[in-house]
């Protein structure tokens, strides 16, 4: 699980930390620039700003608080009753922060028409589109390793133990 775990830093964790702030820099400059014309971009901002915000936050989380537990148990090391009751609650958290990113990158392809290109849109009104697809698409991979992978194997291995989640 270490592997995994190291994987999604790499992968997308430490990608995310580069990613968020210049994506929402250019979300704010094409805002300025086009929100008179396409008054979408607006929510889209606003979605975006939390949504980093919140992936931010999340990120820190897991590599601080989750991760660490994860490599404990590896290593066969007795879990205490506050870690056992840490993993059972970030996971479920964790879970549901997943659902209101999916939710918040729905919202945005909506507003964005699908990340449609407007015909008088300039070169960095695009790129903020192409960036933002890019970030969906990554992010549902993410999720998925997460979700789907991750997770149930630390599930598996806390009942290795005989620890009740």
């Amino acid at each position: 699980m270490s592997e995994l775990t190291d994987h999604i830093v790499t992968a997308h964790h430490d990608r995310l930390r580069d990613e968020l702030p210049a994506l929402e820099a250019l979300v704010h400059k094409v805002t300025e620039v086009h929100s008179d014309d396409h008054p979408e971009l607006q929510e889209a901002e606003s979605e975006f700003v939390e949504l980093a915000d919140e992936m931010q936050t999340h990120i820190s989380e897991e590599e601080d608080e989750l991760f660490p537990i994860v490599r404990k148990l590896e290593r066969g090391m007795p879990l205490s009753d506050i870690e056992t009751e840490t993993i059972e609650n970030e996971i479920e958290g964790f879970e549901d922060d997943h659902q209101e990113t999916a939710d918040r990158l729905d919202r945005i392809a909506e507003l964005t028409d699908g990340y449609a290109v407007p015909s008088s849109a300039c070169a960095s009104y695009r790129s903020m589109l192409d960036r933002l697809e890019s970030l969906e698409r990554e992010t549902h991979l993410h999720v998925h390793k997460e979700n789907n992978v991750l997770f149930p194997a630390i599930e598996s291995l806390v009942a290795k133990t005989g620890v009740e989640l």
